[in-house]
């Protein structure tokens, strides 16, 4: 599989859906923690200027995210939305907003059919948008449940992120694709 003809499918297919994980990929990954209030949301570099390239090329842009911290107690499901809601009124300003935003608030040990690699929140996604078609789909993320969720629902995957992560080559070999960043990837879309 090429780059260059997927790349073409969704120049020329309309309707391609671009999911994306949250933390590692749009903002930047609090290293054992996580983000609880919208001021600890570092957005990473370049991501406006890479959902700018997205934006028009994809039929929905939507967000995929893991946050336990709801399940631990650490913070509550509405201020996670909140912190949504704040992001993509940021991100409306440039006109370049995330369609919609699912999280799974559960603990890795709850075993709960949302939190990635479980593929609950593509069908959450479906449901609310039924244009998607999980084969004329991309998900980008930092970890191997990102690649894993993916690839569990036929779409094509694209790791980005830390050359020094735990299980980089695991991921790598799982991942269709690889970039340093999102607005890497963006690239590809830059010149069509």
């Amino acid at each position: 599989m090429k780059i260059t003809g997927i790349m073409n499918d969704i120049l020329s297919v309309p309707q391609w859906t671009l999911f994306l994980d949250r933390d590692g990929v749009i903002n930047k990954r609090i290293v054992d923690g996580y983000v609880l209030h919208y001021e600890e949301l570092i957005l990473m570099p370049f991501l406006k200027e890479a959902l700018h390239l997205l934006k028009g090329k994809f039929y929905k842009i939507i967000v995929v995210s893991n946050q336990q911290s709801v399940g631990k107690g650490l913070c509550s499901y509405d201020e996670v939305v909140q912190i949504h809601n704040r992001l993509n009124e940021d991100l409306q300003k440039e006109n370049i907003a995330i369609d919609h935003f699912f999280f799974c608030p559960h603990k890795a040990e709850d075993d709960c059919p949302c939190r990635k690699p479980k593929t609950g929140m593509a069908y959450e996604a479906q449901k609310m948008f039924p244009e998607i078609d999980f084969k004329r789909s991309i998900m980008v993320g930092d970890m191997i449940t990102d690649i894993q969720f993916g690839h569990a629902l036929g779409m094509t995957t694209v790791y980005v992120g830390e050359k020094d992560v735990p299980n980089r080559d695991q991921i790598m070999e799982l991942a269709d694709f690889s970039f340093e960043n999102l607005y890497e990837f963006a690239q590809l879309f830059k010149s069509k």
